[in-house]
């Protein structure tokens, strides 16, 4: 679900150091393995296939619509409301676009167009901000306890939602 307010976070368990990726098409690639590291050994593969499509999304809206360099950061956290969540924020040089734009919907067929609805059906959350010159996509998943062995729920899209292209064109 798009939100407009970021996730509260009570505790920081553990946090990646910003990663720098350039304005190259490889960056999605590099921040797959760099999210690959992070997650490794949790042996969480629900958590690590969702956060793997979220980051390739919104790496490559960064170099596809933004300005450089592109940074990525990983948080596992507790909320306020005391459940565990993975924070994603990708960030880049650029002014961001509108995404209460009008929306524009891609074509069936269309191999381009899809990301933000793929970041909607996976994240619990995700919203963008401005801060400091940068434009920042985060997303959060929450981290179902490992006791249940039960994945979290993926969610269907509730409204229309834009790439960066669409929106910005």
């Amino acid at each position: 679900m798009r939100s407009t307010i970021r996730p509260v976070c009570r505790h920081i368990l553990r946090s990646s150091p910003v990663h720098c990726l350039p304005l190259d098409p490889g960056s999605a690639g590099a921040a797959r393995r760099y999210v690959h590291a992070f997650l490794g050994g949790t042996r969480r593969d629900d958590l690590e296939e969702d956060t793997l499509l979220i980051v390739s999304e919104l790496v490559t809206n960064a170099v596809r619509h933004g300005a450089g360099p592109v940074w990525l950061c990983l948080r596992h956290v507790t909320q306020s409301d005391g459940a565990e969540a993975l924070h994603l924020l990708v960030g880049d040089h650029g002014s961001g676009c509108d995404l209460d734009a009008e929306p524009v919907g891609a074509a069936a067929e269309s191999t381009s167009g899809r990301g933000l609805g793929i970041v909607d059906a996976l994240a619990s959350t995700w919203g963008s901000t401005q801060a400091q010159g940068h434009h920042i996509m985060w997303a959060s998943l929450e981290i179902a306890p490992s006791s249940s062995g039960a994945a979290p729920p993926h969610r269907q899209p509730r409204e229309p939602v834009l790439t960066a292209a669409a929106a910005c064109a």
